[in-house]
């Protein structure tokens, strides 16, 4: 029976089905790559604001420290040393804040505040797919307040370095240093939280997003694959039923043919023959088989003409309604190519 599997796509619908099948698993893909890069992205920025805030609170008691004791070293050195990292961060947000984003500088900045290199990419990338929602403009508003909060943490200890210039600035000026550079630090923190907070909203919308395409795009898939199989697995079934009627039809029409049918190969192999039997008008049933075969030795021995005498040459199935040739003695059938009778006998009777 013939094989029906490379038929399936033969029908415009069938393409179509498993067309449609395979963008929609494209894009389950697709989606299920941007959530991984978002929740990279997402841990990147709870890395950052974790980094900003401990580096402003060292900084923050390390220019206490050096408010009450005058020394530079090593309190003033650790003070501008923790306020490394928030500079570095605030290159990030001017940097992707540009009407063109500076990837290569925001990337540069963020591996210099000591964040590690797997979650930069994604933190520039959902930063800036992201930009025009909501939780995204909150988060950058809070940034840029931090931000000038650390400008005037910055100045408040350039201002304490240059009182000690002349020697001790006394208990009352220090005592007002002291409480500004607390309320400084004060607001800092209430802006590190709202940028925490902002941030854990985001994720969860995020989330909430991605979940809900993750779900309607893998029930399409699985109504697509159910629905598309079933049609494509009809049409094979329908296929498969109409070429077993036209084996039963080939069938019948060779078991009912009004004349003796025989199959044969050129290596004289019989693959069938019809059941009639022949009448006196008809050749012998002998005869017939030997007429056959004689058909198929001419053929063999066209096909062989410039071989050796006892080459063998692979056949083929030839059918033979009419006498032929029939072999003189000594012949042994197909295995051979041998002599032939030109007049094959006729049956008595």
């Amino acid at each position: 029976m013939t094989n029906t599997r490379g038929h399936v796509l033969s029908t415009p619908l069938n393409r179509g089905i498993v067309a449609s099948f395979v963008v929609l698993v494209i894009a389950l893909l697709t989606l299920s790559l941007l959530g991984i890069g978002v929740l990279r992205g997402m841990r990147g920025f709870v890395l950052q604001e974790a980094l900003w805030s401990k580096s402003e609170k060292q900084a923050a008691a390390a220019l206490q420290a050096y408010m009450w004791t005058g020394q530079e070293d090593p309190f003033l050195r650790d003070f501008e040393t923790h306020l490394e990292v928030p500079f570095q961060l605030r290159r990030v947000r001017e940097a992707l804040d540009e009407p063109q984003p500076d990837r290569a500088a925001a990337r540069e900045a963020l591996l210099a505040s000591g964040l590690p290199a797997e979650v930069v990419g994604p933190m520039i990338s959902t930063f800036l797919r992201f930009r025009w929602m909501d939780f995204v403009e909150r988060a950058a508003e809070s940034w840029a307040a931090a931000d000038e909060g650390v400008e005037e943490l910055a100045a408040l200890g350039e201002e304490a370095r240059n009182a000690w210039i002349g020697g001790w600035p006394g208990d009352e000026y220090l005592d007002d240093l002291s409480d500004r550079a607390g309320e400084i630090d004060a607001h800092l923190t209430e802006y590190a939280d709202a940028f925490s907070v902002t941030l854990t909203e985001g994720a969860l919308q995020l989330e909430q997003w991605l979940a809900g395409l993750l779900l309607s795009v893998s029930a399409l898939v699985l109504v697509a694959g159910a629905g598309g199989g079933a049609v494509i697995f009809r049409e094979m079934e329908g296929r498969k039923q109409a070429l077993e009627a036209s084996e039963r039809r080939y069938r019948l029409l060779f078991e009912q043919s009004t004349m003796p049918v025989f199959l044969a190969t050129t290596r004289g192999s019989r693959c069938a023959a019809t059941s009639r039997r022949p009448t006196s008008s008809d050749w012998r049933r002998r005869e017939m088989w030997w007429a056959a075969l004689s058909r198929t030795s001419s053929l063999t021995r066209r096909r062989g003409r410039g071989r050796s005498a006892n080459s063998r040459t692979p056949g083929r199935c030839v059918t033979s309604r009419s006498p032929g040739r029939r072999p003189t003695a000594g012949t042994s059938g197909c295995s051979a190519p041998g002599r032939w009778s030109r007049t094959p006998t006729r049956a008595s009777g």
